[in-house]
Protein backbone atom coordinates (compact mmCIF):
# COMPACT_ATOMS: atom_id res chain seq x y z
CA UNK A 1 0.00 0.00 0.00
CA UNK A 2 1.22 3.51 -0.78
CA UNK A 3 1.86 5.59 2.29
CA UNK A 4 -0.24 8.75 2.53
CA UNK A 5 1.56 12.05 1.95
CA UNK A 6 1.81 14.21 5.04
CA UNK A 7 1.07 17.78 3.89
CA UNK A 8 0.50 19.28 7.32
CA UNK A 9 4.00 20.88 7.55
CA UNK A 10 3.48 22.67 4.23
CA UNK A 11 0.06 23.88 5.36
CA UNK A 12 1.56 25.12 8.63
CA UNK A 13 4.31 27.01 6.75
CA UNK A 14 1.75 28.71 4.47
CA UNK A 15 -0.38 29.61 7.47
CA UNK A 16 2.68 31.00 9.22
CA UNK A 17 3.56 33.16 6.22
CA UNK A 18 0.00 34.45 6.02
CA UNK A 19 0.13 35.21 9.73
CA UNK A 20 3.38 37.18 9.47
CA UNK A 21 2.06 39.13 6.46
CA UNK A 22 -1.06 39.93 8.46
CA UNK A 23 1.06 41.20 11.35
CA UNK A 24 3.08 43.34 8.92
CA UNK A 25 -0.05 44.85 7.39
CA UNK A 26 -1.54 45.55 10.80
CA UNK A 27 1.71 47.28 11.77
CA UNK A 28 1.93 49.41 8.62
CA UNK A 29 -1.74 50.47 8.36
CA UNK A 30 -2.07 52.38 11.67
CA UNK A 31 1.32 54.06 11.27
CA UNK A 32 0.44 55.28 7.77
CA UNK A 33 -2.95 56.54 8.96
CA UNK A 34 -1.31 58.40 11.85
CA UNK A 35 1.49 59.80 9.68
CA UNK A 36 -1.06 61.30 7.30
CA UNK A 37 -2.85 63.29 10.02
CA UNK A 38 -1.32 66.66 8.94
CA UNK A 39 -2.53 66.12 5.34
CA UNK A 40 -6.15 65.07 5.80
CA UNK A 41 -8.36 67.58 4.01
CA UNK A 42 -5.39 69.78 3.07
CA UNK A 43 -5.42 70.85 -0.59
CA UNK A 44 -2.26 73.00 -0.63
CA UNK A 45 0.37 71.83 1.87
CA UNK A 46 2.95 74.60 2.36
CA UNK A 47 5.86 72.84 0.63
CA UNK A 48 7.76 75.64 -1.05
CA UNK A 49 9.61 73.85 -3.86
CA UNK A 50 6.86 71.34 -4.64
CA UNK A 51 5.14 73.52 -7.32
CA UNK A 52 8.35 73.74 -9.33
CA UNK A 53 8.95 69.99 -9.17
CA UNK A 54 5.37 69.29 -10.24
CA UNK A 55 5.62 71.73 -13.15
CA UNK A 56 8.81 70.15 -14.44
CA UNK A 57 7.37 66.64 -14.10
CA UNK A 58 4.27 67.82 -15.97
CA UNK A 59 6.41 69.16 -18.82
CA UNK A 60 8.25 65.83 -18.94
CA UNK A 61 4.96 63.94 -19.08
CA UNK A 62 3.73 66.19 -21.90
CA UNK A 63 6.99 65.59 -23.77
CA UNK A 64 6.82 61.81 -23.38
CA UNK A 65 3.12 61.69 -24.28
CA UNK A 66 3.71 63.78 -27.42
CA UNK A 67 1.27 66.53 -26.45
CA UNK A 68 3.73 69.40 -26.01
CA UNK A 69 4.24 72.16 -28.56
CA UNK A 70 7.52 73.22 -26.97
CA UNK A 71 10.99 72.47 -28.24
CA UNK A 72 12.02 70.21 -25.36
CA UNK A 73 14.76 67.64 -24.99
CA UNK A 74 15.52 64.96 -22.40
CA UNK A 75 18.94 65.12 -20.70
CA UNK A 76 20.14 61.66 -19.73
CA UNK A 77 21.82 62.54 -16.45
CA UNK A 78 20.71 60.02 -13.80
CA UNK A 79 20.60 62.36 -10.81
CA UNK A 80 17.33 63.93 -9.65
CA UNK A 81 15.30 61.53 -11.78
CA UNK A 82 13.51 59.30 -9.27
CA UNK A 83 10.74 61.76 -8.43
CA UNK A 84 9.99 62.56 -12.10
CA UNK A 85 9.83 58.81 -12.83
CA UNK A 86 7.40 58.45 -9.94
CA UNK A 87 5.30 61.28 -11.40
CA UNK A 88 5.19 59.47 -14.76
CA UNK A 89 3.03 56.93 -12.90
CA UNK A 90 0.95 59.41 -10.92
CA UNK A 91 0.02 61.77 -13.76
CA UNK A 92 -1.31 59.14 -16.20
CA UNK A 93 -3.21 57.58 -13.29
CA UNK A 94 -4.90 60.93 -12.58
CA UNK A 95 -5.62 61.40 -16.28
CA UNK A 96 -7.22 57.98 -16.68
CA UNK A 97 -9.43 58.41 -13.62
CA UNK A 98 -10.35 62.00 -14.37
CA UNK A 99 -8.62 63.44 -11.30
CA UNK A 100 -7.76 67.11 -11.69
CA UNK A 101 -4.07 67.98 -11.46
CA UNK A 102 -5.05 70.56 -8.86
CA UNK A 103 -5.06 67.65 -6.41
CA UNK A 104 -1.47 66.65 -7.24
CA UNK A 105 0.09 68.50 -4.27
CA UNK A 106 -2.09 66.53 -1.86
CA UNK A 107 -1.68 63.22 -3.72
CA UNK A 108 2.09 63.52 -3.95
CA UNK A 109 2.56 64.54 -0.32
CA UNK A 110 0.35 61.73 1.00
CA UNK A 111 2.01 59.13 -1.22
CA UNK A 112 5.55 60.08 -0.21
CA UNK A 113 4.71 60.07 3.50
CA UNK A 114 2.96 56.71 3.13
CA UNK A 115 5.98 55.29 1.30
CA UNK A 116 8.33 56.48 4.03
CA UNK A 117 6.13 55.00 6.76
CA UNK A 118 5.89 51.68 4.89
CA UNK A 119 9.66 51.41 4.43
CA UNK A 120 10.42 52.24 8.08
CA UNK A 121 7.81 49.89 9.56
CA UNK A 122 8.80 47.04 7.21
CA UNK A 123 12.41 47.40 8.37
CA UNK A 124 11.30 47.19 12.01
CA UNK A 125 9.12 44.18 11.24
CA UNK A 126 12.04 42.41 9.54
CA UNK A 127 14.13 42.97 12.68
CA UNK A 128 11.63 41.26 14.97
CA UNK A 129 12.69 37.83 16.16
CA UNK A 130 9.39 37.21 17.91
CA UNK A 131 6.61 38.41 15.58
CA UNK A 132 3.93 38.33 18.23
CA UNK A 133 1.34 41.05 18.79
CA UNK A 134 3.23 42.30 21.84
CA UNK A 135 6.54 42.66 19.99
CA UNK A 136 4.82 44.11 16.94
CA UNK A 137 3.05 46.75 19.04
CA UNK A 138 6.32 47.71 20.73
CA UNK A 139 8.04 47.99 17.34
CA UNK A 140 5.25 50.25 16.02
CA UNK A 141 5.62 52.58 19.00
CA UNK A 142 9.40 52.74 18.59
CA UNK A 143 9.14 53.23 14.81
CA UNK A 144 6.66 56.10 15.03
CA UNK A 145 9.22 58.89 15.77
CA UNK A 146 11.31 57.82 12.76
CA UNK A 147 8.21 58.15 10.57
CA UNK A 148 6.91 61.38 12.05
CA UNK A 149 10.28 63.14 11.86
CA UNK A 150 9.94 63.27 8.07
CA UNK A 151 7.91 66.39 8.83
CA UNK A 152 11.08 68.44 9.21
CA UNK A 153 13.06 71.06 7.31
CA UNK A 154 13.56 69.31 3.94
CA UNK A 155 9.93 68.25 3.81
CA UNK A 156 8.63 71.72 4.61
CA UNK A 157 10.75 73.38 1.95
CA UNK A 158 9.48 70.86 -0.60
CA UNK A 159 12.72 69.04 -1.44
CA UNK A 160 10.82 66.05 -2.77
CA UNK A 161 13.89 64.61 -4.50
CA UNK A 162 15.85 64.71 -1.27
CA UNK A 163 13.07 63.40 0.96
CA UNK A 164 12.78 60.36 -1.31
CA UNK A 165 16.53 59.94 -0.92
CA UNK A 166 16.23 60.06 2.89
CA UNK A 167 13.71 57.22 2.78
CA UNK A 168 16.15 55.16 0.72
CA UNK A 169 19.17 56.07 2.87
CA UNK A 170 17.70 54.02 5.71
CA UNK A 171 17.86 50.62 3.91
CA UNK A 172 21.25 51.65 2.48
CA UNK A 173 22.66 52.09 5.99
CA UNK A 174 21.16 48.82 7.22
CA UNK A 175 22.29 46.88 4.14
CA UNK A 176 25.80 48.19 4.78
CA UNK A 177 25.64 46.74 8.27
CA UNK A 178 24.28 43.49 6.89
CA UNK A 179 27.18 43.26 4.45
CA UNK A 180 29.67 43.93 7.26
CA UNK A 181 28.23 40.95 9.12
CA UNK A 182 27.91 38.54 6.21
CA UNK A 183 30.46 39.65 3.62
CA UNK A 184 28.23 38.10 0.94
CA UNK A 185 28.29 39.43 -2.63
CA UNK A 186 24.50 39.19 -2.75
CA UNK A 187 24.29 41.73 0.08
CA UNK A 188 26.86 43.90 -1.70
CA UNK A 189 24.75 43.79 -4.88
CA UNK A 190 21.61 44.83 -3.00
CA UNK A 191 23.54 47.64 -1.33
CA UNK A 192 24.79 48.93 -4.68
CA UNK A 193 21.27 48.89 -6.10
CA UNK A 194 19.87 50.88 -3.17
CA UNK A 195 22.77 53.36 -3.28
CA UNK A 196 22.14 53.83 -6.98
CA UNK A 197 18.49 54.63 -6.22
CA UNK A 198 19.61 57.10 -3.53
CA UNK A 199 21.85 58.78 -6.10
CA UNK A 200 19.08 58.86 -8.71
CA UNK A 201 16.80 60.48 -6.13
CA UNK A 202 19.38 63.12 -5.19
CA UNK A 203 23.13 63.04 -5.97
CA UNK A 204 24.05 64.81 -2.73
CA UNK A 205 22.27 62.34 -0.44
CA UNK A 206 24.98 59.61 -0.66
CA UNK A 207 27.27 62.08 1.15
CA UNK A 208 25.54 61.11 4.38
CA UNK A 209 26.02 57.41 3.64
CA UNK A 210 29.74 58.13 3.27
CA UNK A 211 29.71 59.98 6.60
CA UNK A 212 27.90 57.00 8.13
CA UNK A 213 30.60 54.63 6.86
CA UNK A 214 33.32 56.84 8.36
CA UNK A 215 31.44 56.88 11.65
CA UNK A 216 31.02 53.11 11.44
CA UNK A 217 34.79 52.70 11.03
CA UNK A 218 35.40 54.88 14.10
CA UNK A 219 32.84 52.81 16.01
CA UNK A 220 34.66 49.61 15.04
CA UNK A 221 37.91 51.10 16.30
CA UNK A 222 36.25 52.12 19.57
CA UNK A 223 34.71 48.68 20.19
CA UNK A 224 37.85 46.86 18.93
CA UNK A 225 36.03 45.03 16.16
CA UNK A 226 37.97 46.69 13.36
CA UNK A 227 40.29 43.72 12.97
CA UNK A 228 37.50 41.54 11.62
CA UNK A 229 35.78 44.27 9.60
CA UNK A 230 38.41 46.50 7.99
CA UNK A 231 38.46 44.63 4.68
CA UNK A 232 34.68 44.80 4.36
CA UNK A 233 34.69 48.47 5.37
CA UNK A 234 37.14 49.18 2.56
CA UNK A 235 35.01 47.15 0.18
CA UNK A 236 32.10 49.49 0.89
CA UNK A 237 34.13 52.09 -0.98
CA UNK A 238 34.54 49.70 -3.90
CA UNK A 239 30.76 49.21 -4.01
CA UNK A 240 30.21 52.95 -4.22
CA UNK A 241 33.09 53.69 -6.62
CA UNK A 242 31.10 53.18 -9.90
CA UNK A 243 28.60 55.85 -8.80
CA UNK A 244 31.42 58.28 -7.96
CA UNK A 245 33.09 57.71 -11.31
CA UNK A 246 29.81 58.12 -13.18
CA UNK A 247 29.06 61.41 -11.46
CA UNK A 248 32.57 62.77 -12.05
CA UNK A 249 32.56 61.87 -15.75
CA UNK A 250 28.97 62.98 -16.39
CA UNK A 251 29.30 66.40 -14.74
CA UNK A 252 32.82 67.31 -15.82
CA UNK A 253 32.81 70.49 -17.88
CA UNK A 254 29.04 71.05 -17.46
CA UNK A 255 26.92 73.38 -15.34
CA UNK A 256 26.59 70.52 -12.86
CA UNK A 257 30.33 70.34 -12.36
CA UNK A 258 31.77 71.51 -9.05
CA UNK A 259 32.95 75.10 -8.90
CA UNK A 260 36.25 76.14 -7.31
CA UNK A 261 34.56 78.33 -4.72
CA UNK A 262 35.09 75.67 -2.04
CA UNK A 263 38.87 76.00 -2.20
CA UNK A 264 40.56 77.66 0.77
CA UNK A 265 37.42 77.24 2.89
CA UNK A 266 37.65 75.63 6.36
CA UNK A 267 36.31 72.10 6.32
CA UNK A 268 34.61 72.40 9.71
CA UNK A 269 32.63 75.13 11.41
CA UNK A 270 33.81 77.12 14.37
CA UNK A 271 32.80 75.67 17.74
CA UNK A 272 30.40 78.58 18.27
CA UNK A 273 28.60 78.04 14.93
CA UNK A 274 28.66 74.27 15.37
CA UNK A 275 26.85 74.45 18.69
CA UNK A 276 24.47 77.37 18.21
CA UNK A 277 23.58 76.85 14.55
CA UNK A 278 23.64 73.06 14.21
CA UNK A 279 23.46 71.12 17.48
CA UNK A 280 21.23 73.52 19.35
CA UNK A 281 18.80 73.51 16.44
CA UNK A 282 18.36 69.75 16.78
CA UNK A 283 16.86 69.80 20.24
CA UNK A 284 15.14 73.18 20.34
CA UNK A 285 12.94 72.21 17.38
CA UNK A 286 14.11 74.82 14.86
CA UNK A 287 14.41 72.25 12.07
CA UNK A 288 11.02 70.74 12.95
CA UNK A 289 9.03 73.98 12.92
CA UNK A 290 6.40 73.96 10.17
CA UNK A 291 5.75 77.69 10.59
CA UNK A 292 6.51 80.49 13.02
CA UNK A 293 3.58 79.59 15.28
CA UNK A 294 4.41 75.87 15.60
CA UNK A 295 6.16 74.60 18.73
CA UNK A 296 7.83 71.22 18.15
CA UNK A 297 10.30 71.42 21.07
CA UNK A 298 8.83 68.44 22.90
CA UNK A 299 9.33 66.19 19.91
CA UNK A 300 12.83 67.61 19.36
CA UNK A 301 13.80 66.81 22.95
CA UNK A 302 12.22 63.35 22.64
CA UNK A 303 14.23 62.66 19.49
CA UNK A 304 17.54 63.51 21.18
CA UNK A 305 16.56 61.69 24.38
CA UNK A 306 15.48 58.64 22.37
CA UNK A 307 18.89 58.44 20.69
CA UNK A 308 20.77 59.00 23.97
CA UNK A 309 18.74 56.32 25.76
CA UNK A 310 19.39 53.77 23.00
CA UNK A 311 23.09 54.68 23.07
CA UNK A 312 23.42 54.20 26.82
CA UNK A 313 21.50 50.94 26.73
CA UNK A 314 23.60 49.65 23.82
CA UNK A 315 26.89 50.52 25.52
CA UNK A 316 25.78 48.66 28.65
CA UNK A 317 24.77 45.61 26.65
CA UNK A 318 26.98 42.75 25.49
CA UNK A 319 25.94 43.04 21.87
CA UNK A 320 28.77 44.37 19.71
CA UNK A 321 26.33 45.10 16.88
CA UNK A 322 24.18 47.36 19.09
CA UNK A 323 27.26 49.21 20.37
CA UNK A 324 28.64 49.72 16.85
CA UNK A 325 25.30 50.96 15.53
CA UNK A 326 24.73 53.53 18.26
CA UNK A 327 28.31 54.77 18.25
CA UNK A 328 27.97 55.18 14.48
CA UNK A 329 24.89 57.34 15.05
CA UNK A 330 26.77 59.46 17.58
CA UNK A 331 29.74 59.90 15.22
CA UNK A 332 27.38 60.67 12.32
CA UNK A 333 25.65 63.42 14.30
CA UNK A 334 28.91 64.90 15.52
CA UNK A 335 30.69 64.61 12.16
CA UNK A 336 27.94 65.73 9.81
CA UNK A 337 26.93 68.63 12.05
CA UNK A 338 30.49 69.99 11.98
CA UNK A 339 30.79 70.12 8.18
CA UNK A 340 31.14 73.59 6.68
CA UNK A 341 28.86 73.64 3.63
CA UNK A 342 31.09 76.24 1.96
CA UNK A 343 33.82 73.62 1.75
CA UNK A 344 31.60 71.25 -0.26
CA UNK A 345 32.28 71.34 -4.03
CA UNK A 346 28.90 72.15 -5.60
CA UNK A 347 27.94 73.75 -8.93
CA UNK A 348 27.99 77.54 -9.29
CA UNK A 349 24.72 79.28 -8.53
CA UNK A 350 23.29 76.38 -6.50
CA UNK A 351 22.23 76.42 -2.87
CA UNK A 352 22.97 73.26 -0.96
CA UNK A 353 20.72 74.07 2.05
CA UNK A 354 23.02 71.93 4.17
CA UNK A 355 21.36 72.76 7.50
CA UNK A 356 18.00 71.53 6.21
CA UNK A 357 19.43 68.38 4.66
CA UNK A 358 21.67 67.56 7.62
CA UNK A 359 18.93 67.91 10.22
CA UNK A 360 16.29 65.96 8.29
CA UNK A 361 18.73 63.14 7.54
CA UNK A 362 20.00 62.94 11.11
CA UNK A 363 16.53 62.72 12.58
CA UNK A 364 15.48 59.85 10.31
CA UNK A 365 18.66 57.75 10.43
CA UNK A 366 19.23 58.37 14.13
CA UNK A 367 15.69 57.48 15.16
CA UNK A 368 15.44 54.43 12.89
CA UNK A 369 18.72 52.95 14.11
CA UNK A 370 17.94 53.77 17.76
CA UNK A 371 14.51 52.15 17.50
CA UNK A 372 15.96 49.04 15.88
CA UNK A 373 18.60 48.75 18.61
CA UNK A 374 15.88 48.90 21.27
CA UNK A 375 13.91 46.24 19.40
CA UNK A 376 17.03 44.02 19.30
CA UNK A 377 17.67 44.57 23.01
CA UNK A 378 14.06 43.92 24.02
CA UNK A 379 14.34 40.09 24.42
CA UNK A 380 17.33 40.55 26.73
CA UNK A 381 15.57 43.37 28.58
CA UNK A 382 12.68 41.08 29.49
CA UNK A 383 15.04 39.36 31.94
CA UNK A 384 15.60 42.65 33.76
CA UNK A 385 12.45 44.41 34.92
CA UNK A 386 14.21 47.80 35.10
CA UNK A 387 15.20 47.77 31.42
CA UNK A 388 11.81 46.39 30.42
CA UNK A 389 9.99 49.20 32.22
CA UNK A 390 12.33 51.85 30.75
CA UNK A 391 11.86 50.62 27.17
CA UNK A 392 8.08 50.52 27.60
CA UNK A 393 8.15 54.06 29.03
CA UNK A 394 10.29 55.27 26.10
CA UNK A 395 7.84 53.64 23.67
CA UNK A 396 4.90 55.36 25.38
CA UNK A 397 6.66 58.75 25.34
CA UNK A 398 7.50 58.21 21.67
CA UNK A 399 3.83 57.85 20.81
CA UNK A 400 2.90 60.89 22.89
CA UNK A 401 5.61 63.18 21.45
CA UNK A 402 4.97 61.95 17.89
CA UNK A 403 1.26 62.70 18.26
CA UNK A 404 2.07 66.21 19.51
CA UNK A 405 4.32 66.85 16.51
CA UNK A 406 1.68 65.61 14.08
CA UNK A 407 -0.90 67.90 15.69
CA UNK A 408 1.47 70.89 15.52
CA UNK A 409 2.17 70.26 11.83
CA UNK A 410 -1.53 69.86 11.08
CA UNK A 411 -2.32 73.16 12.79
CA UNK A 412 0.32 74.86 10.66
CA UNK A 413 -1.02 73.26 7.48
CA UNK A 414 -4.60 74.32 8.31
CA UNK A 415 -3.43 77.87 9.00
CA UNK A 416 -1.97 77.90 5.51
CA UNK A 417 -4.54 75.89 3.57
CA UNK A 418 -7.55 78.10 4.35
CA UNK A 419 -6.21 81.34 2.82
CA UNK A 420 -4.31 79.33 0.17
CA UNK A 421 -7.58 77.99 -1.27
CA UNK A 422 -8.96 81.52 -1.59
CA UNK A 423 -5.65 82.73 -3.01
CA UNK A 424 -5.49 80.03 -5.67
CA UNK A 425 -9.17 80.42 -6.57
CA UNK A 426 -8.34 83.94 -7.72
CA UNK A 427 -5.12 82.86 -9.43
CA UNK A 428 -6.93 80.12 -11.37
CA UNK A 429 -9.47 82.74 -12.48
CA UNK A 430 -6.63 85.04 -13.62
CA UNK A 431 -7.42 87.56 -10.90
CA UNK A 432 -4.98 89.32 -8.60
CA UNK A 433 -5.22 87.76 -5.09
CA UNK A 434 -5.37 91.17 -3.45
CA UNK A 435 -6.16 91.26 0.26
CA UNK A 436 -5.42 87.57 0.89
CA UNK A 437 -2.50 87.13 3.27
CA UNK A 438 -0.73 83.78 3.58
CA UNK A 439 1.04 82.75 6.79
CA UNK A 440 4.80 83.20 6.72
CA UNK A 441 7.37 80.56 7.61
CA UNK A 442 11.12 80.30 7.90
CA UNK A 443 11.14 78.72 4.45
CA UNK A 444 9.30 81.42 2.52
CA UNK A 445 8.38 84.97 3.57
CA UNK A 446 4.99 85.36 1.90
CA UNK A 447 3.69 82.13 0.34
CA UNK A 448 3.79 83.50 -3.20
CA UNK A 449 5.26 80.19 -4.42
CA UNK A 450 1.61 79.14 -4.77
CA UNK A 451 1.44 81.21 -7.98
CA UNK A 452 3.35 78.44 -9.77
CA UNK A 453 0.44 76.04 -9.31
CA UNK A 454 -1.35 77.89 -12.12
CA UNK A 455 0.57 75.62 -14.49
CA UNK A 456 -1.33 72.60 -13.20
CA UNK A 457 -4.28 73.82 -15.31
CA UNK A 458 -2.32 74.94 -18.38
CA UNK A 459 -0.44 72.88 -21.00
CA UNK A 460 3.16 73.71 -21.95
CA UNK A 461 3.48 76.02 -18.96
CA UNK A 462 6.18 76.99 -16.54
CA UNK A 463 5.54 79.90 -14.23
CA UNK A 464 8.05 82.74 -14.40
CA UNK A 465 10.62 82.80 -11.61
CA UNK A 466 11.46 79.12 -11.24
CA UNK A 467 15.02 77.91 -11.77
CA UNK A 468 13.74 75.98 -14.79
CA UNK A 469 12.36 79.08 -16.50
CA UNK A 470 15.65 80.89 -15.86
CA UNK A 471 17.52 78.11 -17.66
CA UNK A 472 20.45 78.10 -15.23
CA UNK A 473 20.52 74.43 -14.30
CA UNK A 474 21.63 72.68 -17.46
CA UNK A 475 20.94 68.96 -17.22
CA UNK A 476 19.75 69.20 -13.63
CA UNK A 477 16.14 68.55 -14.59
CA UNK A 478 14.75 65.62 -16.62
CA UNK A 479 13.60 67.98 -19.40
CA UNK A 480 14.94 71.25 -20.77
CA UNK A 481 14.14 73.75 -23.50
CA UNK A 482 16.35 73.48 -26.59
CA UNK A 483 15.75 77.00 -27.80
CA UNK A 484 15.94 79.85 -25.24
CA UNK A 485 13.51 81.80 -27.45
CA UNK A 486 10.75 79.32 -26.70
CA UNK A 487 10.80 79.37 -22.92
CA UNK A 488 7.49 78.10 -21.50
CA UNK A 489 5.57 80.69 -19.47
CA UNK A 490 2.33 80.80 -17.58
CA UNK A 491 -0.51 82.29 -19.57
Amino acid sequence: MNESLDISPAIERRASRRGTRKVLFLMIAPVVLLALIPLYGILFPPLVDLPEHLIISKLLWEKLSGTTQLDLELPFFLGYRLFPVFMMIVMPFCKVWGISFIYLPRIVAMTLISLHATVVVTIFWAELKDRSWKSGSLAVCLALPAVVCMYSACWFIGFVNYTMAITLLVPAVLLSERFLRSGKMADAAWLFLVLLLVYIAHPFAPTFWILWCLGRALAAMTTRTLGGEWKKLLFLGVIFLPIVLYHALETAGTKLGASKAFLNQPIILSINDWYYVRLRGLWDGVFLQADAAADPRIFGLLAIGFILFATILALRSRQALARNLMLSVVFLIAGSSWVNERAIPIPDGHWIAYDYRFSSTIYVIGLVVSGLVLVRLWPAATDDSRYRIMIVCVAAMSVFASALHLVEVRKAYKRFDGPARKYMAKVFNYEQPIGIFLPRSGYHPDGSFLNHYVCLKQPDCNSYGTTFSKGISGNLYPVKVKSPKRQPTAR
